[in-house]
């Protein structure tokens, strides 16, 4: 019998062989683009490849041992060309001029500090990527394809935990698709791959998402930790997206299926105190990131006089720039349609005016809208059967908050490269609900499915 150690590293030999592969495309590629003066690219690519190998390996399972460290590390070899692809369009297409290089000119004035043992000064949002970014500089030769590629990978540990999370929750349940819609679904390998906001972002999403996974299946509080790391980490720079983790846990442990044990009961009791200690944390991170005094309470006065203004604010910001539409923040149900087509979906093909802009709607929005068309029927039938299971629940809020929240931005543009925050909870929500009757009819319900055994339940 193959003891478990052997089963992983087993299982593991064709990670490092994709590794091999990543070292010698990427690094060619690389040093082929830039010149041998960033030839410490190429270097920098085999540190990266390295642990991610690792992680890839160690996350091999019973569930997905014949394919997944082969499909992870094409993922990743996925993940770093678009890197490129981001780079190349920053450099050759936008003449250099984009965050990732104000991001990029700022680390490198920031760098030093780090190096002599200084912490500048972290202010949230945008100056905290610029920091981030200046500490990452400060351990390797700066260099912008460098920088780049770093966040990239930091994005795709966040897809390795968003797929464990997945697999934690359903293990025997079209891991295939999940796998491939996360590691290759174009919105989510292409935005979150430059140094940038949305890079870190589905990081930090990955690991509170994961903790929440584990946290529903055993309300084990010391989930909780990896739960606070991950909203403290988004709530520094996207504060409202925080906040939506934090109220969509607890609006899934509130209202989600319960478990039947006495002792579970009385676990999942302490599990809400302690989201509702993470969720105030998540509000002062809000109250501190747009100016809201939240401690005189939530009613209509707030609303009208601070909450209002924000909303009209990233409409009027948002409403140029070339690729902006029109549309308005949800008021009512009669606005929930068009929300959701422009948040979720948006930009369609007869919504370019560019070839960029027409590949974009093609490979995003348009494929994503036929894939929920083509599971439509039996989403809303499995939906109306299983909306209380826990990691369902909290996906359907979370991505209803986002819709909610983002319906007032105008410009396609943005809420294209800010969608890779929504797109893998709708692609969960796809996956766990789109199987048809006969293939549910061979498995048990939702709620009665195991989670992993011991040895595959947990990413190093």
């Amino acid at each position: 019998m193959i003891s478990d150690y052997d089963y992983r590293i087993r299982r593991g030999l064709p990670g490092l062989y994709w590794l091999l592969v990543v070292v010698a495309v990427v690094g060619f590629g690389a040093t082929s683009l830039v010149g041998s003066r960033e030839a410490v690219t190429f270097v920098l690519v085999v540190v990266l490849a390295t642990p991610v190998a690792y992680i890839v390996g160690k996350m091999v399972s019973v569930h997905d041992a014949r394919w997944f460290a082969t499909v992870g590390m094409l993922g990743y070899i996925a993940k770093l060309t678009a890197s490129g692809l981001r780079y190349w369009a920053l450099e050759a297409l936008y003449g250099g001029i984009g965050d990732a290089t104000g991001y990029h000119n700022d680390a490198i004035r920031i760098a030093p500090l780090w190096e002599s043992l200084q912490i500048p000064e972290i202010e949230p949002g945008t100056e905290f990527i610029s920091v981030a970014t200046g500490f990452i500089y400060a351990i390797y030769e700066p260099s912008k394809l460098g920088g780049f590629l770093i966040f990239a990978t930091l994005a795709f540990v966040g897809q390795l935990l968003l797929y464990a999370a997945y697999r934690h929750v359903f293990a025997d349940r079209s891991l295939g698709w999940y796998a491939a819609l996360i590691f290759f679904f174009p919105n989510i390998v292409y935005w979150p791959s430059s140094i940038g906001k949305e890079s870190l972002m589905i990081l930090f999403i990955g690991i509170a998402t994961y903790g929440i996974a584990r946290l529903f299946t055993g309300y084990n509080l010391a989930w909780v930790g990896p739960i606070g790391l991950g909203l403290l980490g988004a709530g520094i720079i996207r504060s409202h997206i925080a906040l939506l983790i934090a109220v969509s846990l607890i609006g899934a442990l509130v209202l989600g299926k319960g478990p039947s044990d006495a002792r579970s009961k009385g676990m999942r009791m302490v599990a809400i105190g302690a989201s509702l200690v993470v969720l105030f944390g998540a509000i002062q991170l809000a109250s501190i990131d747009f100016g809201i005094d939240f401690s005189v309470g939530i009613n209509e006065q707030l609303l009208q006089e601070e909450i209002d203004p924000i909303f009209a604010g990233v409409e009027e910001r948002t409403a140029s720039g070339g690729s902006e539409v029109e549309g308005s923040m949800v008021t009512s149900p009669a606005d929930v349609p068009d929300a959701v087509l422009r948040v979720v979906f948006r930009p369609l093909p007869y919504d370019a005016h560019n070839t960029q802009t027409l590949v974009n709607s093609i490979f995003e929005g348009t494929l994503l809208l036929a894939l929920v068309i083509w599971r439509l029927r039996p989403i809303i039938r499995n939906l109306r059967r299983d909306w209380r299971h826990p990691i369902i629940l909290y996906s359907l809020l979370y991505s209803g908050g986002f819709i909610l929240g983002h319906s007032g931005v105008l410009n396609l543009g943005i809420i294209a490269r800010q969608r890779a925050q929504l797109v893998p909870f709708i692609l969960l929500l796809f996956v766990a609900l789109g199987q048809p009757a006969w293939k549910r009819k061979k498995s048990e319900s939702f709620e009665d499915a195991p989670a992993e055994p011991a040895m595959a339940s947990s990413v190093p």
